[in-house]
């Protein structure tokens, strides 16, 4: 915890607000996406450009206090707020700059996918970006980044041209190709280890629209769904990404396909190959605007439930793998919980990056949920570890595991575009500042400590 003579020269050092235990505002500032997480920091510096962050840098450096970062507040494990840590807050750096000429748009760290498409679909550009629309632009894509135009044009990560860094040392570099090309390998998948990104240089797309939606089968359904699936994504075009899910919807349990087709053409047989033989309960697919598309699963991650996600991989779904999953799903602890199959495939990076899990075909995502009022569902959620450690491996056993997965005993309740942050007091990354490189444009120059 600060010391009161800290917290004051922590005030003296960032001129930005910062909210102690005793302001209105903390408890609000301090919670994030997902509810299981409930932790106290000492202090939240509520940092309105690069500046600040620098200032807040330098100073849990000079006075060895341990801190987090928050970007859009969306990480799973909770990565973001430590009890008795610093946290230092980008989510009010919401300030975006389009660029229809180079199609390219550099966007500060606290913005949501739902802002960032708000401000591109305007120019009719976009790139990948999740499947959650309040998910932050940060975290998904120092994580990898996957999402609906990533058989097109690649991951997040694959599609940032720069990137603004505040190091370990308090100072601001640049990260691209062509300056610090080191560090820019290691932020695209590497996670939050070798400083704090303020602000995302990003590729953009032209595209207007694309065809997508949900389609929805009962539960008994399931196997032939899925066997469907894996037979048409195993041929499918770069265009076309879709996800397979195993939920519950009103007490009936549910099979779903959810997809994007974002080629230049119409394509009304990109979502009729999924139907079955028989109709399904709703078929919700058809021309959508892309933003559309990015929160249409946003009703299945409200925010403040009590999340745990555990995410084995295989390199391909079996009808052994399809079986074990589909059983599985008959002993999910709540309603909101579910199991989504995501197909990872095509765009190559344009530059090696960090991100590690290209060999993998499908991540089968394990989602419990539950609810703030669900009486004592949300205490099975915190005692899922070992039961979920079960199921992950026998899902294992009928698929052949990509190897380079997660280890045993670390890390099973994390999604895989987040990483593990180390619990040090400063970075512990080697990288280093050689010398002082401009931001990207004057905008940024203006925000930052000359």
């Amino acid at each position: 915890m600060l010391t009161e003579k800290q917290l004051r020269d922590l005030r003296a050092a960032v001129p930005s607000p910062i909210l102690d235990p005793s302001h209105p505002d903390f408890d609000k500032a301090r919670r994030i996406w997902n509810g299981m997480i409930d932790r106290r920091p000492s202090a939240i510096v509520c940092c309105t450009g690069i500046s600040d962050v620098m200032r807040a840098v330098q100073f849990v450096r000079e006075c060895s206090v341990p801190f987090t970062v928050r970007g859009g507040g969306h990480s799973i494990p909770g990565n973001s707020v430590a009890d008795g840590a610093l946290m230092i807050d980008l989510s009010h750096m919401k300030n975006i700059q389009v660029n229809m000429r180079r199609q390219s748009a550099v966007a500060q760290a606290g913005m949501t996918w739902k802002e960032f498409d708000a401000a591109t679909e305007k120019s009719k550009l976009a790139t990948t970006g999740g499947v959650i629309s309040s998910t932050g632009i940060a975290g998904l894509t120092l994580g990898g980044g996957l999402g609906w135009l990533m058989g097109k044009h690649g991951l997040a990560a694959d599609n940032l041209i720069s990137a603004d860094i505040v190091t370990a040392e308090g100072r601001h570099v640049r990260a691209s190709v062509y300056e610090n090309p080191d560090l820019y390998w290691a932020i695209r998948g590497g996670g939050g280890n070798f400083g704090i990104v303020t602000a995302f240089e990003f590729r953009l797309h032209h595209l207007e629209a694309v065809r997508g939606g949900v389609i929805l089968y009962p539960r008994n359904r399931a196997i032939d769904l899925l066997r469907r699936y894996r037979d048409i994504i195993e041929s499918a075009p770069d265009e076309l990404t879709a996800y397979a899910a195993l939920m519950t919807g009103h007490g009936t349990p549910m099979a779903a396909i959810a997809l994007c087709h974002s080629g230049e053409n119409d394509a009304p047989e990109a979502t009729a190959q999924f139907l079955l033989s028989d109709s399904p309960v709703a078929d919700l697919t058809g021309r959508k605007k892309y933003s559309e598309i990015q929160s249409m699963l946003d009703f299945t991650a409200p925010p403040g439930l009590h999340y745990y996600f555990t995410c084995p991989f295989l390199q391909s779904l079996t009808d052994e793998a399809i079986s074990a999953i589909v059983e599985q799903c008959d002993s999910m602890p709540t309603e909101q919980s579910q199991v989504v199959i995501e197909h990872m495939h095509g765009g190559q990076p344009c530059a090696p990056c960090r991100y590690g899990l290209r060999p993998a075909s499908h991540s089968v995502q394990h989602q419990y949920y539950a609810g703030m009022g669900s009486g004592g569902s949300h205490r099975k959620v915190h005692r899922l570890g070992q039961k979920v450690r079960c199921d992950s491996a026998r899902v294992r056993r009928v698929g052949r595991l990509c190897k380079l997965s997660q280890r045993r005993g670390r890390g099973r309740c994390s999604r895989i575009l987040w990483r593990k942050l180390r619990s040090a007091p400063v970075f512990e990354g080697k990288i280093r500042s050689r010398k002082r490189i401009p931001l990207q444009s004057e905008y940024w120059a203006s925000r930052a400590v000359v």
